[in-house]
């Protein structure tokens, strides 16, 4: 099931996530570095904007961040559902295999020609085909209750 050969990529794709994260950085610089030509140009007097950048970064960044790392767990989870969902489909076929040939058993009758000492030995199996006329058929019964192999035969005389 874990086969490394087989596995699929659950890691999303970095190229939208980082293009979202370039536009949306240089939005923020260009409003900060707007807002600071701003002031100057009407003699404001600004504190330092470093720690309002970094906050302005961490603000980005952070929920991108957030949101990657749920899109990469949703990926994780959906990849082993549907290995899942295959194992067990694997698993249910062989199992209808296995059922498929147990179905399939055959039972092999043997008929065999021997000596025997005193009378013919197999006399009666022979007198069984004989009367039932098909060198094919089985001479057990087919009837589940009633008796089974040779005995049938004492009766039916």
């Amino acid at each position: 099931m874990n086969n490394p050969q087989h596995r699929t990529r659950t890691l999303p794709k970095l190229k939208p996530y980082l293009w979202i994260v370039g536009v949306l950085l240089i939005l923020w610089l260009g409003f900060v570095w707007i807002v600071q030509i701003k002031a100057q140009e009407l003699n404001m007097e600004l504190r330092d904007m470093n720690p309002v950048m970094r906050w302005g970064i961490a603000a980005i960044l952070g929920p991108i961040l957030l949101i990657f790392s749920v899109h990469w767990w949703g990926k994780a989870v959906a990849s082993e559902k549907a290995g899942l969902a295959a194992y067990k489909a694997n698993v249910m076929a062989k199992i209808a295999e296995q059922q498929a040939m147990q179905a399939r058993t055959y039972a092999l009758e043997i008929r065999g020609v021997g000596l025997g000492i005193h009378h013919d030995h197999q006399s009666e199996i022979w007198q069984v085909i004989k009367k039932k006329n098909d060198n094919f058929a089985s001479i057990y019964s087919r009837d589940p209750q009633g008796l089974h192999g040779l005995a049938g035969l004492q009766n039916d005389q």
